[in-house]
């Protein structure tokens, strides 16, 4: 090995070892078990319903916030926990729809 070759790849780790150390404080950032998950705007929704493989299936959450189901048409979906708002309004649609008491263009009600 060059004298003038090992000078320098001694040179280039010296001045990487000299960069500044980036600390990130993840204290700042919200707690996602306290909060829990939020339906996006692009996230996949694999909807199952007991028995009805028609309505059953994978939704892509569209730029405005909603997906389209079978029978029920549009439901908001962006911004809602899946658990709690969201699937009881899911499941009244449903319900409802199955009752024939839900148009495919009749908007599902507002849970946010």
């Amino acid at each position: 090995m060059s004298p003038r070759l090992l000078v320098s790849v001694l040179a280039l780790l010296a001045i990487s070892a000299c960069r500044p150390q980036i600390t990130y404080d993840y204290a700042k950032e919200p707690d996602p078990r306290k909060t829990g998950f939020v339906i996006g705007v692009n996230d996949v929704l694999s909807i199952d319903v007991w028995k009805n493989q028609d309505l059953s299936g994978r939704h892509h959450v569209r730029p405005d916030g909603n997906i389209t189901m079978p029978i029920i048409g549009d439901v908001a979906a962006a911004g809602l926990t899946p658990l709690r708002p969201w699937r009881a309004a899911l499941v009244a649609a449903l319900a409802a729809a199955s009752d024939g008491g839900v148009a495919p263009d009749r908007p599902l009600p507002s849970t946010r």
